[in-house]
């Protein structure tokens, strides 16, 4: 990471299924210490640490593995981009226990919250999967008040669709896929309301901010950095904003 950093890296991004489970199984069996490994909030602070970088993404978590520890770092880590993409699936804890997602709405819910309070600019992305065997209107109705409460910025939305050699393979309630359609479209209208409704708020923001002679990349959860206009990058959020107009002839070139 140093060499990173002194080659003129400003943005990493850490990758892994579950990411914010690095570490944990070390620590629970004491040997953290003798293989070199950490918790994943420690990761993060030893990161934010390492002069010149200047932001620090992740993706994807598992909402179990989200402790006190990495909350509280995105209230306290200026280079972590307040950005969480946290995939929910389902609203409904019928579905969730059949798909084997050892939490329920209410806990998904409770870590928003708290993640809000750490952060309260924080912007929240998620997955979802309608059509899932067994899912009843009830059910779908329940993810449909999760994505409300929650008001997530975006999410990636599906049909479920059977994978060979899986557990959701073998159950003989299937959703009609037609039935299964409509609720995806239904789903996706009721997401698209809540983009448009936060892509319209960060525009306020930045005309705002305009308005002061100031050009901020700015959106659900970025911090107020002035830069010059033009120019295409991503806001803290993830988003696709303009903002300075990058030297590409001196981007360092990583072997």
């Amino acid at each position: 990471m140093r060499e990173l950093a002194a080659a003129g890296v400003r943005e990493i991004t850490l990758l892994g299924q579950t990411v914010n489970a690095y570490g944990r199984h070390d620590l629970r069996r004491g040997k953290a210490a003798a293989v070199g490994t950490e918790s994943f909030a420690a990761l993060l602070r030893r990161l934010a640490g390492e002069p010149g970088i200047e932001r620090i993404r992740y993706t994807s978590p598992h909402p179990s593995f989200f402790d006190d520890d990495l909350v509280r770092a995105h209230g306290q880590l200026a280079p972590l981009c307040p950005h969480v993409h946290l995939p929910a699936q389902s609203g409904s804890d019928a579905v969730l226990e059949r798909m084997r997602r050892p939490y329920t709405a209410a806990h998904y819910r409770a870590l928003c919250d708290r993640l809000r309070a750490a952060r309260p600019d924080v912007a929240l992305t998620t997955d979802l999967i309608v059509g899932f065997p067994g899912e009843t209107d009830a059910d779908f109705r329940a993810t449909l008040a999760l994505v409300r409460d929650v008001a997530f910025v975006d999410a990636y939305t599906f049909k479920y669709s059977p994978r060979p050699n899986t557990t959701a393979e073998a159950f003989a309630d299937a959703v009609d896929p037609a039935v299964a359609q409509a609720r995806l479209e239904e789903l996706q209208d009721v997401q698209r309301s809540l983009t448009l409704a936060a892509h319209r708020a960060a525009r306020r923001q930045r005309d705002r901010g305009a308005r002061r002679g100031r050009e901020p990349v700015r959106g659900p959860g970025v911090g107020p950095r002035s830069v010059p206009p033009r120019g295409k990058s991503r806001s803290q959020s993830g988003k696709p904003v303009t903002s300075c107009a990058f030297d590409w002839s001196r981007r360092p070139r990583i072997r």
